[in-house]
This record gives structure tokens, C-alpha cells and sequence, in this order.
């Protein structure tokens, strides 16, 4: 346990948050979200990094709490020698001659003072712990409502880091780009009709709307982008169809906003249709293999897979295709024992 000085403190944290946001330790430019939201737990809005500057100070803390509970140990006895001769650990003050290192202890000391009942941590069951600690010295916040939406095991870590940027409004948009003076037209680089914010992206864009009808032709899907995380975490079904809609919502998300960023990038622009292509449902298929059979409260039944392959919804209403791990051709499953997309995610009205 060492006490760190908080200029090595602020530079791990800064390599931290550059590595983050430009995959380098050299990143120069603002970032999209702050980095005190970053610390926070995937629960309450954040990414579950550590806040570093904390965190040092739980780990101090154990060493408070090795003289408060006068644990058997050497330095513990060298300190009731040298510093404390017979005072109480908690009214005890610092000489202005003591070594950084001691006054920083003490001032620690301070901070946790109100953890203490006759002596002993009580803060949580069990005695100190520096993650008890920590989560004490940041404090709680409101558990966000979409934090099971964008966490959840189906989606994969990219797009659970845009349904996040998502979440936090936090995407550099025309119009958060004008309003910092990058540029001057707000018009969407994917329709060039309409002002490009979050809620036109997702939710009002001509090719947006375009991707999310060709990936379901049957069903008009449409995206209500002001609450759509939100939306995510309350959308009825079982767990395996909240994880599955919830991942395919999250994969679209991410693929328009590719593509909006070739358009403005590259000036080029995919066809729906095949932007629809890329977020095909076969992204489950080692998710499934794993179980070797599905089963939903649909009243389909439970189908088992042979020879291993995965029964995976297609695009398309009414069929589904057997995806084969060992790399076998894939075939339409009989209108029988069927699992199509329809089944999967429930009734999509109105989505």
C-alpha cells in the first residue's frame, strides 16, 4: 500500500481517459463525457472505473484502520512508539515536522473519522475493506433505468459502449458540432433534410427509418430515441428476448452511426438494405451454443439442436435458419419446429 502523490495520481488517470477515448496515451482534445461520470458504476451512468485519486485513499485507509484496531504488526507498533506515545488515534494531530507521507495518513484519518463507532469500522458488516471504503467515500447515486439495457450479456462491447454514449446524449452530432464551432451546416449527413441531433439520427432520419424497415419488412419498427435506452429496460418479454431486442436495438444504433460517420467522412453512404445486413441476429449464434437449445415462454417448446447446430431467428417472418459452428451450409428449419424473429422478440408493435 503506498501513498501516491496526486501529480502521479492525475497521470494515471489522464493515460487512463486518453487510452479511452483515442486508444493512446496522447489524446489532446476535450473529452465526451467527464471522467467523474466515467467513474461511476455501470448502474449509476457510468463505465465502473476506479476513481483513482479514491481509491488510494481507501487503501490508506487500511492503514488507519490497522492502528485504530491495533492489529499485530511492526509498523503498527513503530507508529504507537514514534508518533501516537499513549494518545488516541482518533484526537490524534500531526506535528507540522512529520513526514508527508504521516500527514497525509492523518488527513485520511480525518476524512474517515465518521466511519467509526467505539474503535471499529462500521460502514459495512465484516470490518474495513478498501472496495467498502471506496464506494463510502464516493457516495450513492439514483440507479439509472437503462443500465440493464446497454449491460446486458447478448450485446457485444462496442455497441454497448455506443447505447452508453447513446444514453448520455453524449455523440458528436452536427448540432453539438455547431454549437462548439467545428462547423456551420446542421443538416443530418445521412437525409441532408433535416438539423442532425440524437432524436433525428435515431428516431425521425429517412434512412434510418429505411435501415429498420429493411431489417424487418414486416413490421414497422420505429425508434424512440428520447427515452429508447429507457425503453430498452422496460420493454416486456423474457429475459432471453429483452437480451436479444436489446442487443439488435444497440447494433443498429451502432451501424448508423458508422455510417453517418463514412458519410461525412468519406462522402460515400451503404444502401440500407445492406447496413441492415450487418446486424444480423447470427451475432447470438456462440451465445446459443453454449445452451445447445432455447427455450422461450412462447409456446413454442423447447427445439434441440441437432448435430449442434444453432437455431438462430432470421431477418425474415416465418423462417429461421440453422447456423452450423462447424462451418456447414445453413438451411431453412421446418415451418414445424420454426423459431422466427417474430417468436423471438415478442409483439414489436409500435417499435
Amino acid at each position: 500500500m503506498f501513498v501516491l502523490p496526486k501529480g502521479i495520481i492525475k497521470r494515471i488517470e489522464a493515460v487512463c481517459r486518453n487510452f479511452l477515448w483515442d486508444n493512446s496515451a496522447d489524446y489532446r482534445r476535450a473529452t465526451l463525457v467527464g471522467w467523474d461520470t466515467i467513474c461511476r458504476p455501470k448502474e449509476e451512468g457510468g463505465l465502473g472505473i476506479k476513481d483513482q485519486e479514491v481509491w488510494n485513499k481507501a487503501m490508506v485507509g487500511r492503514l488507519v484502520d490497522w492502528v485504530a484496531t491495533q492489529r499485530d504488526s511492526i509498523w503498527v507498533n513503530w507508529v504507537q512508539s514514534n508518533y501516537l506515545k499513549g494518545q488516541a488515534w482518533m484526537e490524534y494531530k500531526p506535528s507540522s515536522n512529520s513526514s508527508w507521507v504521516w500527514r497525509r495518513i492523518c488527513k485520511v484519518k480525518e476524512e474517515m473519522r465518521n466511519g467509526y463507532v467505539n474503535g471499529e469500522w462500521s460502514v459495512q458488516p465484516g470490518g474495513y475493506s478498501p472496495a467498502g471504503c471506496y464506494a463510502w467515500f464516493r457516495g450513492t447515486r439514483p440507479r439509472v433505468q437503462w443500465d440493464k439495457a446497454v449491460w446486458n450479456g447478448w450485446t457485444i462491447p462496442k455497441h454497448q459502449f455506443m447505447g452508453w454514449m447513446v444514453a448520455h446524449k453524449a455523440l458528436n452530432t452536427v448540432e453539438r458540432l455547431v454549437r462548439f464551432g467545428v462547423v456551420i451546416e446542421e443538416k443530418c449527413y445521412l437525409c441532408g433534410i433535416a438539423d442532425e441531433t440524437i432524436e433525428h439520427l435515431f428516431c425521425e432520419c429517412i434512412y434510418s427509418r429505411r435501415v429498420v424497415v429493411e431489417l424487418n419488412k414486416n413490421t414497422a419498427w420505429t425508434f424512440p430515441v428520447r427515452d429508447l435506452v429507457e425503453w430498452c429496460s422496460i420493454r416486456a418479454g423474457t429475459g432471453l428476448q429483452k437480451g436479444v431486442q436489446n442487443a439488435i436495438v444497440m447494433s443498429l444504433m451502432y451501424q448508423v452511426w458508422q455510417q453517418r460517420n463514412r458519410s461525412r467522412n468519406e462522402m460515400s453512404l451503404l444502401r440500407p438494405e445492406r447496413v441492415a445486413g450487418l446486424t444480423p441476429l447470427s451475432q447470438f449464434g456462440n451465445k446459443l451454443e453454449e445452451h445447445r437449445f432455447v427455450s422461450l415462454s412462447t409456446g413454442l417448446g423447447r427445439f434441440k439442436n441437432p448435430g449442434g447446430e444453432l437455431r438462430v431467428p432470421s431477418l425474415k417472418s416465418g423462417t429461421a435458419r440453422i447456423y452450423d459452428p462447424r462451418g456447414g451450409p445453413d438451411e431453412d428449419m421446418p415451418s414445424k419446429k420454426k423459431l422466427c424473429a417474430k417468436a423471438l422478440l415478442g409483439s414489436t408493435t409500435g417499435y
